[in-house]
Formats: C-alpha cells, sequence, structure tokens
C-alpha cells in the first residue's frame, strides 16, 4: 500500500518533455546534482514529504540512465521501487507508471493548443509524407531526451496512419546538458547529405533506447546504412552541421520553445510527449475542417 501511496503522488511530478532554463534570451546550462547530492536530496524529499511518522525511506542506488537520475528506493519492502529525478534535482517522478494512464492523464490536462507562427517549411528542412498534404507536422526534438523517444514511437504509429495525408518536418532542439545530442543531430545531417535523414534518425532513436548513443555508434551506422562512409565520418568529425542545428535551436528559441519535443500541428503547439491520442485528435480535427 505504501508503494502504491508514494508512486501516486510523485505522479503529481511527473515531466512529459525535457526543458532548459532561459534567462534574457540565453540558455543556461542546468546546475547538475553528484549522485551523492542526488540520492541525499531524493530521500529527504521521500521522509519529508511522502512517509508516515515513524516511517523512514532509503535510497539504495542512483543511476545516471537517458540524462536523468534513476533513484532506487526501499521503504521496507522486498522490493525497491524505481523512480526518476532531473539531474538539477528539481522534478521527481516514477518510472512504474502504465504508459498508457499517464498519456491518458496528460492528455486530460493538457491545454488547448494555441497557434504559434512557425517558421515555413524550406529545402534545409526535412520532410516526409504528402508533401501537399493539408496538414503540416513540424517536431522540434533532441534524440538524447527520454521524452522525445516516448514521443517518437507515437510519431511513428501517427505517420503510419497518416503518411497519405499529413507531412512530418523534424528540426533538431538539442539540449545542452544531452552531451550527445549535438552530435546526434550532425549525423543525422551529415546521413541526409547522402539521401539517408531519416533512417539514421531511426537509428539514432534506437541507439537512445539502447542506451548506445555515440560518435563511434553513428559511424558504425554509417556502415549499415551503405553510406559513403568516409564522407560521412569527415562530415561529423568536421562538423559541418553544427551551424545548421543552431539555426534550428536559435528558430525555435525565438518562437517560445524551452524543451523538447515540442510539436506543431498547423501551428498549433503541443509542449511534450502528449501521447498518439491528443496529436491524432488534432490530425483529424484538421482533416476534417
Amino acid at each position: 500500500m505504501k508503494k502504491i501511496v508514494i508512486l501516486g503522488f510523485l505522479f503529481l511530478f511527473i515531466l512529459t518533455g525535457c526543458s532548459i532554463v532561459k534567462k534574457e534570451g540565453d540558455v543556461l546550462g542546468t546546475a547538475i546534482l553528484s549522485v551523492d547530492e542526488a540520492k541525499a536530496k531524493a530521500e529527504d524529499f521521500i521522509n519529508n514529504n511522502l512517509m508516515g511518522d515513524g516511517q523512514k525511506a532509503t535510497v539504495t542506488e542512483v543511476i545516471e540512465e537517458n540524462g536523468l537520475y534513476k533513484v532506487m528506493v526501499n521503504t521496507g519492502g522486498a522490493q525497491d521501487i524505481q523512480s526518476f529525478m532531473s539531474k538539477d534535482g528539481k522534478t521527481f517522478f516514477p518510472q512504474a507508471l502504465d504508459v498508457e494512464e499517464i498519456n491518458n492523464q496528460t492528455n486530460n490536462n493538457q491545454e488547448a493548443p494555441v497557434a504559434i507562427a512557425v517558421p515555413a517549411i524550406d529545402e534545409n528542412d526535412h520532410v516526409k509524407g504528402n508533401k501537399d498534404a493539408k496538414v503540416s507536422v513540424i517536431e522540434y526534438s533532441d534524440f538524447e531526451c527520454p521524452f522525445c523517444l516516448r514521443h517518437n514511437k507515437d510519431m511513428d504509429k501517427i505517420f503510419t496512419e497518416y503518411k497519405d495525408s499529413i507531412k512530418v518536418t523534424f528540426r533538431h532542439f538539442p539540449l545542452s546538458f544531452h552531451p550527445e545530442a549535438q552530435k546526434a543531430a550532425e549525423a543525422a545531417e551529415c546521413a541526409g547529405e547522402q539521401n539517408k535523414f531519416w533512417e539514421m534518425h531511426d537509428l539514432i532513436f534506437a541507439a537512445n533506447e539502447n542506451q548506445t548513443m555515440s560518435v563511434a555508434e553513428w559511424k558504425k551506422q554509417a556502415k549499415t546504412l551503405g553510406l559513403v562512409v568516409a564522407q560521412f565520418d569527415k562530415c561529423l568529425d568536421d562538423g559541418k552541421y553544427a551551424d545548421k542545428i543552431k539555426a534550428d535551436l536559435s528558430e525555435g528559441q525565438s518562437i517560445g520553445i524551452s524543451g523538447t519535443p515540442a510539436t506543431f500541428i498547423n501551428g498549433k503547439v503541443f509542449s511534450g510527449a502528449v501521447g498518439y491520442e491528443a496529436l491524432k485528435s488534432e490530425i483529424e480535427k484538421d482533416l476534417a475542417s
């Protein structure tokens, strides 16, 4: 029963996206807690806010995972409870909840999407689907963000269902506290130079899920995709597309994006991993209009 109480309370702190801190127009790196600091902060929070009189929880382990801290908590039971905390220690949330339940709760709390003037699609963008479609989906994403990974799975479902009726555009928004995000974005662009952007895009998210993100991984996958390896390696090593990715990031900041994923459906913004049903509902509405 105590496990249910803890997870139920922690649900109030759940995140749907990876965020950055902005001040006077600048993106600042988040102050990162050490493992020991994270352990102490999590244990203090749980015992001061969640446990009853005479009860004590112990954080048994803290592990860095996908840009977050995985926090293992023991409340006296036979098994530890798995939770997560942002590395700055400001947000504490659970993993051990049904994803569908989380998505449904998120969708129920989702504010009505707001229309924003998104920069027009141009020849530098990567677009798939029906390029003449009346519904345009533009996604700003970070390849290392765990919420972007979850969102990507929903986007895959959406594209499979609506690929003849929508066009999907991917733009880069690598966050400073995700160390592999920038080079991952560059790898996708270098593959795009050889007409394999979306294939590398999929392999990068697979590496996120498998926790194998690295420059060495992208070079290995270039061989898998049959790219001209020497061209790809030079492109990646030289940072050929670093400025393009920086431009995407700056563009996103200019329209108010402060975290990932940020998805625009005909200009209406959906912040975070809002779930398949929320995306589907908006697309259906726009197709019917």
